[in-house]
């Protein structure tokens, strides 16, 4: 029985496909930079109780005569107004950092900020990509460079001369755990010391090209992915949403940015971020262009990507049920117990369990008695997940028995099938 529920509710760690994105507003925030520039990979931070928004950008344009990615910085209302535009990465010519882009970053538990990197060498004869890293403290503009980082097992170029981009670091738990988008696949390496990385592990993942993962406030993780459905070595010309709730696999997504269009973003669309502003909110910011840089309107041919914008798009988030979509073989227990709980009963009860008075359990509150599981005054997804978490990830379909579950809504120290018939009650 436990089996079927976990494997019919993907509430373990797939999409919620029936979740709605409705966009509420378009901006394009940095112009173009013209037929011979490109600007691209926005990293948009923001945090409780700052006044500004900071954007980390790459930008290619001509300073002193040399056209070369550089990583910039600027400062501003996360629209319109950004200002202070400087470089703050900018690398060393016929070295391997010499191009500079796609700046990642996150804030260690030391305050510390790190910033990590793709390079590249200008000269030809020596291609491959590179992740460099680099800290600085707030406000995150004198960056003090660490080089490249080190992998585990795997001397960087990480694959040779294949493409890799857009790294997505967090602290988490008290290590940096890093994602990166390469060869259509998203892989994650992690770290105890910002600079040294366990071994690369390949992700549950759709195609992508470019994609960033972010923390939700949700609980769970967001990717957000560009690609082209015909090939991934073709240009991006749409986003999409994914969402896990462990980070660990990721189903196919939801277009949430289509191809086409008008305006600055009607072709090519490509190096997207996610910034949740709350739990309802999102925003996707991303580089785009009005025209194919290699038919361009001048007559001349160019790199497909240039004269790009960055802007965003926001969208007000619906959280629906669960997708009846199968989640992982990978997931799924391995060895059935030989022995079902007896706590469990094999058939679902018709009717509820009598419940205790209120305040004998969980967070004395009426609505955990009916299915509250976070006390949030909802009964909805959200609790589902709590139970689901600790039915099947924390030993509940065991019989464990605890005083002190989130999920146990009838309050009898265990987390069972009688619990779910409750929050499926009252939902």
């Amino acid at each position: 029985m436990f089996i079927l529920i976990y494997l019919i509710f993907l509430g373990n760690n797939n999409v919620l496909a029936s979740d709605n994105f409705e966009e509420i507003e378009k901006i394009r925030s940095l112009a173009p930079v013209g037929y011979y520039g490109s600007q691209y990979s926005p990293w948009v931070v923001h945090q409780p109780g700052w006044e500004t928004y900071l954007i980390y950008y790459c930008k290619n344009v001509a300073i002193n005569g040399k056209w070369t990615d550089r990583v910039y910085r600027a400062e501003g209302d996360g629209k319109t107004s950004w200002i202070s535009d400087r470089v703050v990465i900018e690398g060393t010519w016929n070295e391997d950092d010499a191009l500079s882009c796609s700046p990642g970053m996150a804030i260690d538990n030391n305050n510390v900020w790190h910033m990590y990197y793709i390079a590249a060498n200008n000269i030809e004869s020596k291609p491959g990509l590179y992740i460099y890293h680099a800290t600085a403290m707030a406000p995150g503009l004198n960056w003090v460079k660490k080089g490249k980082i080190t992998v585990e097992g795997t001397p960087q170029p990480i694959f040779g001369n294949e493409f890799i981009e857009t790294p997505s670091p967090r602290w988490e738990n008290g290590e940096m755990i890093m994602t990166f988008t390469g060869n259509g696949k998203l892989y994650q390496i992690k770290s105890q010391d910002g600079h040294n990385f366990s071994r690369v592990e390949t992700l549950i993942s759709p195609r992508v090209g470019n994609g960033r993962v972010r923390k939700s406030v949700r609980g769970g993780y967001y990717l957000v992915y560009d690609f082209n459905p015909i090939s991934r070595f073709e240009p991006s010309d749409r986003i999409a949403i994914s969402y896990s709730t462990n980070g660990q696999n990721f189903p196919e997504g939801k277009v949430v940015i289509p191809a086409g269009g008008e305006g600055w973003d009607k072709y090519y669309k490509f190096t997207e971020d996610l910034l949740e502003e709350n739990q309802g909110i999102i925003r996707i910011y991303y580089a785009a262009n009005s025209e194919d840089g290699r038919k361009a309107s001048d007559g001349e041919v160019h790199w497909w990507g240039v004269n790009t914008a960055i802007g965003y798009r926001r969208f007000r988030v619906t959280i629906g049920l669960p997708s009846p979509t199968l989640a992982p073989p990978t997931l799924v227990p391995t060895r059935v117990p030989t022995k079902i709980p007896t706590a469990v009963p094999t058939q679902v009860p018709t009717k509820a369990p009598t419940l205790p008075p209120v305040g004998e359990c969980g967070c004395s509150r009426q609505g955990r008695r009916a299915g509250d599981g976070n006390c949030d005054g909802l009964v909805d997804l959200r609790d589902f997940e709590v139970w689901r978490s600790e039915m099947f990830d924390l030993g509940g379909w065991q019989g464990v028995s605890r005083s002190d579950w989130k999920g146990d809504f009838n309050c009898d120290n265990r987390v069972d099938l009688l619990d779910f018939e409750i929050w499926r009650r009252n939902r």
